[in-house]
């Protein structure tokens, strides 16, 4: 925060400062978990952009190659490899498929952009309601549910205490932290709250990660990077990312702003649409998506080699051993 108050203070920073408020006017409502009322954007938390503009400067230079460049090397090859008449084909449906996706992409910014203006009436409301002393403090008010606070507005809620019942949900959430990960499928019997999880097998599950010291995955975007990995579980405290393997469970367009400091990015998540692969892609950083166990395999600060073409990616310590 004393870096952006500087930047904004300094006048040789004038054009930067515009720049960055016009980013933030563009895309302020964008950030992790930004389907969650109760996450802060960028225009909320704009300290958040401070870090990863940060890393990105660290990394010193874009990566060398460009989706663009890649794209136009493997659209030749194509026309090199099919015949006229089905590579025309090929391309009909390239087009038609670019297209899909972007429409997809523009509707989730739409959809973020709609959420923004729910955020900020939420917040609003926390405000008036914690000056009002009905709550402790303003971001109280994502520990409600909508019929909670409404109800409570409308004079026929079922306890008129908003402290007492944000107190009870907020032990909740506290105790929710302290238990392990479920797994990424499950079934439950009866009530949920009085259920134990049973992992549900998927058919043609991958083997384990790192059984024979290799990790696999779903290569997305070419290229092969050995380097330390950096495990990312927090975006809005990505550490020191420069000339480092992003790793992660999952991304959404919040973290998109990491991608350009990273030296390559696994994610153990995801699809050759998933949003990693895509933004690795506009960017040419080599990527891999769908490692089964990846956050369970790597050590922060661990050495890999990653293939972005094979979806390889080996513990180098493991590797140089054998």
């Amino acid at each position: 925060r004393e870096v952006w108050e500087a930047l904004h203070a300094d006048p040789a920073f004038a054009e930067v400062a515009g720049g960055l408020r016009e980013f933030l006017e563009r895309f302020g409502d964008r950030c992790p978990d930004e389907l969650k009322l109760e996450a802060a954007s960028y225009a909320d938390s704009p300290e958040a952009l401070v870090q990863a503009l940060r890393a990105c400067a660290a990394a010193g230079q874009a990566p060398a190659g460009s989706g663009e460049e890649m794209r136009a090397q493997a659209e030749a090859l194509v026309r090199e490899r099919l015949p006229a008449e089905r590579s025309a084909l090929f391309f009909a449906v390239v087009e038609q498929a670019r297209q899909g996706v972007r429409e997809r992409e523009n509707n989730r910014f739409e959809r973020t952009r709609a959420f923004g203006v729910m955020r900020r009436l939420f917040t609003a409301m926390g405000t008036w309601l914690a000056g009002a002393g009905a709550l402790a403090d303003p971001r109280d008010v994502f520990y409600l549910t909508t019929d909670e606070l409404f109800a409570w507005l409308d004079g026929h809620a079922v306890s008129g205490d908003l402290r007492g019942l944000v107190a009870a949900r907020r032990a909740e959430f506290d105790a929710y932290r302290l238990l392990p990960e479920p797994p990424h499928r499950l079934a439950t019997r009866g009530p949920p709250a009085l259920s134990t999880l049973e992992p549900v097998a998927r058919l043609g599950a991958p083997p384990p990660a790192g059984v024979d010291g290799v990790l696999r995955g779903m290569g997305c975007c070419p290229g092969v990077v050995r380097a330390a990995v950096r495990v990312i579980r927090d975006p809005r405290q990505p550490g020191e990312l420069a000339g480092r393997i992003l790793v992660a469970e999952q991304t959404d367009p919040g973290w998109t702003l990491l991608f350009p400091a990273a030296a390559g990015v696994l994610v153990e998540r995801g699809s050759i649409l998933s949003h990693a692969a895509l933004v690795a892609r506009e960017l040419g950083v080599p990527c891999v998506v769908g490692i089964p166990g990846l956050l369970d395999a790597l050590r922060d600060g661990e050495e890999v080699e990653m293939d972005g073409a094979t979806g390889i990616v080996r513990r180098v310590k493991e590797a140089d051993s054998a």
